[in-house]
């Protein structure tokens, strides 16, 4: 058998985990008044909102915070 090194997972920093909801934030309301603004019809809008709630809706959940490690309030999957 071949010694395996056990892999290290290190916890996300809170300055990580502020930027990406901001960025991620930013990025949703920058879509939503681009699609509010295009010149186009109401459906092509709604086919586009749908689209972007399906978008949102299937991305990851935010992992627990870095504070959430230290007081053992994690999330239980």
């Amino acid at each position: 058998m071949a010694d395996m090194t056990p892999s290290v997972q290190r916890p996300t920093t809170t300055a990580f985990f502020v930027q990406s909801a901001v960025a991620f934030g930013v990025a949703l309301l920058a879509l939503l008044v681009g699609i509010a603004r295009l010149p186009v019809g109401q459906w092509e809008r709604g086919f586009l909102g749908l689209g972007l709630i399906f978008v949102v809706s299937s991305s990851p959940p935010p992992s627990p915070s870095p504070s959430a490690y230290a007081t053992g309030r994690r999330r239980r999957r």
